[in-house]
């Protein structure tokens, strides 16, 4: 055998033995991530059993800390305590703002919270993040400093999906209205909408605001096709990046 057929044998076995180990690698860190996210599903089932809130939908709670988790991986400075969860898939005149401590693993406030007056009437359906649209805006939020401007005590929204990466310009805020209170639901038998601010009644609001200012994450959820496909947070390879 000559010296030429024994080296393009050699190479024939290392290239195999190349693929043969690629392959195992590939199949490895597809395990991995079918084990984390396992993991991952049983780790929100076990906090949301724990939470107790029947008004909260483990739909909206599960997709929040998929972002909370995606936003962490990106090493954003964030609140690694506290969520916030807002699910406009209920009506207007129920609780969907819930205040969530992720290491006591409970519902620290839920309230009632108004959306944007052209994405709906009761239950909200569109969605944009146009200026001008007064309409909501879904996706996760970083909630920035504390001002006070039109309404008082009001906190900054940074979007961070493509869904509401203009909610800063926009003036999205979160804020305390009148159109919220349990004595305008009373009198007019529905809630006030906004100009696309998640606004919160007047009770709680300092304390809640105060809260959550600089740092929290916020996500808006509601059973949109389109956003749960396209939101990059969403992800398994970004939520569950180092989820252990």
């Amino acid at each position: 055998m000559t010296l030429h057929i024994i080296l393009l044998l050699i190479g024939s076995l290392f290239i195999s033995f190349s693929n043969e180990e690629k392959a195992n690698d590939e199949e490895v860190s597809l395990t991995s991530l079918s084990y984390r996210a396992e993991k991952f599903n049983y780790y929100v089932k076990d906090m949301y059993n724990c939470l107790g809130e029947e008004e909260l939908s483990f739909n909206c709670f599960y997709n929040g800390v998929k972002a909370f988790e995606s936003l962490k991986n990106k090493r954003k400075h964030i609140n690694d305590s506290l969520l916030v969860v807002i699910d406009f898939s209920v009506e207007s005149d129920k609780n969907r703002f819930f205040l969530i401590n992720l290491n006591t693993h409970e519902v620290i406030y839920k309230k009632r919270v108004a959306h944007g007056r052209r994405s709906g009437d009761i239950i909200p359906t569109r969605f944009s993040n146009v200026h001008g649209s007064k309409m909501s805006s879904l996706g996760a939020y970083i909630c920035g400093r504390m001002y006070d401007g039109k309404y008082k005590n009001s906190v900054k929204l940074k979007g961070q999906e493509y869904s509401n990466n203009l909610a800063y310009d926009r003036g999205v805020v979160i804020h305390a209205a009148d159109y919220t209170t349990e004595e305008y639901l009373q009198k007019n038998g529905r809630l006030g909408r906004s100009y696309g601010c998640p606004a919160l009644p007047h009770k709680d609001y300092k304390e809640i605001s105060e809260k959550i200012k600089e740092g929290t994450v916020l996500f808006i959820y509601q059973k949109d096709h389109r956003y749960l496909h396209k939101s990059r947070l969403l992800k398994e390879r970004n939520y569950l990046k180092n989820f252990y």
